[in-house]
């Protein structure tokens, strides 16, 4: 039974957007809907009306297979990108994701905290929860392996190290995944695709069949879009983004997105500090005795360099 709201409208679930065209959830039914013309949306601070994950107001018409996009809700979270030759806007590609699966290899190629640190910042920013997986640990002694995600795992970040070769770790990361939507980031040659194949090989089957069966000739691998889990929950592959470019956010609360420089913030000697080269700075100080990651804290200046140049 689809549950109409006072307007008339079914709510549903939004899969995936392809032109003026969506793939909605309803009832764990899915379907394709054109978008209203003028969609009614509260969004006002990006350029992305409508995304995957969207709840939207659907005014359905003869039957459920027919239908239009009236209103999109207030998203709950989102996950972003910058708007190419758009300041001060950014692009969301996801929105009301609950986890943000951050994947990187521990060898071949190398692992990248750098990633790891825009990824974590970039997911808290839009209210995600981050996890960390660390991919390929088939490659590597178990002793060097706690030294590398040593920093991640002494600020308590989730982290979960695999092997999607070997299949090491997967029932951990899928356990995750139960009952939430959840976006997986990773750049390439790190065993994302592997590791999606492991989790459920037959991930987006259902959906692509409804694009077959909708099949309008324009759709492209490199599309977000969520795909319903067989527990629950759904997943959602970041396909085509190779570099975190971190955004939206005003350079002196940066800090506030690493959990260990925010506490020792009120000690440094100037209230406006930036933490990058003040006298007295209680974060840099920190950094030189060794109570702060040197591998964070240059993932902190690099941030602060992006954004300045925003």
């Amino acid at each position: 039974m689809l549950a109409e709201n006072k307007s008339g409208s079914t709510l549903g679930r939004v899969i995936r957007v392809s032109g003026q065209l969506c793939l909605v959830e309803i009832d764990d039914q899915i379907n394709q809907y054109k978008i209203r013309g003028r969609l009614k949306t509260g969004q006002r601070t990006f350029n992305t009306p409508i995304v995957a994950g969207d709840m939207v107001d659907v005014k359905l018409q003869d039957n459920p297979e027919h239908g239009v996009i009236e209103r999109v809700r207030k998203r709950k979270s989102h996950f972003t990108r910058s708007a190419s030759g758009r300041k001060g806007l950014d692009q969301v590609i996801l929105a009301n994701i609950d986890k943000l699966l951050i994947v990187v290899s521990i060898k071949q190629p190398h692992f990248n905290s750098g990633f790891i640190d825009r990824a974590i910042v970039s997911a808290h920013s839009g209210r995600i929860k981050p996890i960390i997986i660390v991919n390929k640990i088939d490659l590597i002694d178990s002793e060097t392996l706690k030294k590398v995600i040593k920093s991640y795992t002494e600020l308590d970040y989730p982290v979960y190290c695999t092997s999607a070769k070997e299949n090491i770790g997967i029932g951990d990361v899928i356990n995750e995944l139960k009952g939430l939507a959840t976006a997986v980031v990773g750049q390439s040659g790190v065993g994302k695709s592997s590791l999606l194949n492991r989790i459920n090989p037959e991930l987006g089957l259902k959906t692509n069949e409804i694009m077959v069966r909708h099949d309008r000739g324009r759709h492209t691998t490199t599309a977000i879009q969520l795909f319903p889990l067989d527990d629950g929950g759904y997943l959602a592959d970041t396909p085509g983004i190779k570099q975190l470019q971190v955004s939206g956010i005003d350079r002196s609360s940066l800090f506030r997105y690493f959990s260990e420089m925010e506490p020792l913030s009120d000690e440094c000697k100037f209230r406006d500090c930036s933490h990058l080269n003040e006298p007295g700075c209680a974060i840099i100080f920190a950094v030189k005795n060794g109570l702060i990651s040197e591998n964070r804290y240059r993932s902190y200046v690099r941030i602060m360099e992006d954004l300045s140049n925003e």
